[in-house]
């Protein structure tokens, strides 16, 4: 039986670590469980011989020491401290051993996302929403604290009794700040570079909160489809894709995907951080609003029948993305409409579009020769009106033919048309004067 004071359990050794390091953490924390690596750390099952409870301490490798400093880790630990959010694994304790840094955080009881989408390799749109929201919540509240997490990876996920929450605070940030290029020059990548945003692949120090809403789109991707967004057999040809490529469509993956996941997904993984949306909420919003649409390039699916790998710009008439054909443009006839000075175009039946719009443009047809004949008769009783108001002046005009005393107007009715054609609206005759009595001959 294991001991009843959790202070006399036997503590377990530090693999790969120097005997003064192990000893050095001994002398506030015993060591019960390795759980394996967490990123650049070893991540521990732990008892606190300090403050009598239990916790999850990760050791940072020594490499991902010396490449932080322990001025920076401390400044982000202190900030990652401040955090008090119910999807934040909170930062109890932080510290440095020699030449390793540690860091300790509250038991957590779950598993990581990696695990889970390893075991089921994607997730059904009911169980992935929760998730993203939950991420999406820490994530928000810690931007309004003007912090951003950097990192976002399924790694960095823990699914709990409690819902999704966010670990790894501060480290990815503490990386940052000691500069990129010095961790490039000791061969150390600055993440999963997968989830990383395009600013992050490129080395760009300007990094916000919108690099997270891109890696957070990249995770909704991969446990939608089942794969991730950028893909390559090296970090470097992974960064190449993320800084360069554009991901096919989450449906043509998945087609379960619903159309507005599609386009907000498609959204906050844009290149540009000005593409994305402004926050997390937005970006849940969007994928909980079935009326959503993107409003950039989307590379969708196409009928055999049609060119391959077509784009489709929606609302923005942005280009085709690069590397893609441009959609092939289809034969137009002009056919003339009524006298409005608007011309139509016709397109071939055989397009899925037309077929669609033309119902709609046969209905608008209908209505401008309709207002054309309100028109026309408007103009008949003005003529009229006008007739009657110069009755006097015609008294004086030479004798004409007796007829008969005021003309009916002929107006014929509106002519059915085909949906592909409109037809003008046909003339209309005018009014002749009536009979005029000619004054006596002078004698």
């Amino acid at each position: 039986m294991p001991p009843a004071n959790p202070a006399d359990r036997p503590p377990i050794a530090v693999p790969g670590d120097a005997p003064r390091v192990s000893f050095a953490i001994a002398v506030r924390y015993r060591l019960d469980e390795n759980l394996g690596a967490r990123g650049r750390a070893t991540l521990y099952r732990a008892y606190d011989l300090k403050t009598k409870r239990d916790v999850m301490l990760c050791i940072m490798w020594p490499e991902a020491a010396e490449a932080i400093g322990a001025e920076s880790f401390e400044r982000e630990m202190k900030a990652a401290q401040t955090l008090d959010h119910p999807n934040i694994v909170p930062i109890h304790d932080f510290g440095s051993a020699y030449a390793s840094l540690y860091y300790a955080t509250s038991p957590v009881t779950g598993e990581t996302l990696t695990a889970r989408l390893k075991r089921d390799r994607k997730l059904p749109l009911a169980l992935a929403l929760p998730i993203i929201r939950d991420v999406a919540a820490a994530l928000q509240y810690a931007h309004e604290q003007g912090q951003a997490h950097r990192d976002l990876k399924p790694d960095a996920i823990l699914l709990t009794d409690d819902g999704a929450k966010l670990t790894d605070w501060g480290v990815s940030v503490a990386m940052w700040q000691a500069g990129t290029s010095r961790m490039r020059d000791m061969g150390m990548s600055m993440g999963i570079t997968q989830y990383l945003s395009p600013e992050q692949a490129t080395g760009e120090h300007e990094v916000t909160g919108r690099s997270d809403i891109f890696a957070l789109g990249s995770v909704a991707y991969e446990m939608l489809t089942g794969e991730a967004a950028f893909r390559g057999s090296t970090p470097h040809a992974i960064a190449a894709q993320v800084v360069m490529a554009t991901p096919p469509s989450p449906s043509q993956v998945e087609p379960s995907v619903p159309p507005h996941v599609d386009a907000a997904i498609r959204t906050a993984i844009s290149k540009k951080p000005g593409d994305r949306f402004a926050s997390v909420t937005a970006f849940v919003e969007a994928l909980e609003n079935p009326f959503y649409t993107s409003r950039t390039t989307v590379k969708m699916r196409t009928p055999a029948s049609s060119t391959p790998s077509a784009s489709i710009a929606f609302e923005s008439g942005a280009p085709a993305p690069t590397g893609e054909p441009a959609p092939v443009p289809r034969p137009s006839t002009q056919v003339p409409r009524p006298s409005t000075g608007i011309s139509a175009t016709t397109t071939p039946s055989s397009s899925p579009l037309v077929r669609a719009i033309t119902p709609a443009r046969a209905s608008m047809a209908n209505l401008l020769r309709a207002s054309a004949s309100l028109l026309q008769r408007a103009s008949v009783a003005l003529d009229v009106k006008e007739l009657e108001l110069m009755g006097p002046a015609l008294d004086e005009a030479p004798p004409t033919p007796a007829g008969p005393s005021v003309p009916e107007v002929s107006v014929l009715a509106p002519t059915p048309i085909m949906p592909s054609r409109v037809v003008a609206p046909p003339p209309v005759t005018t009014p002749r004067a009536g009979p005029r009595v000619a004054p006596p001959p002078p004698p």
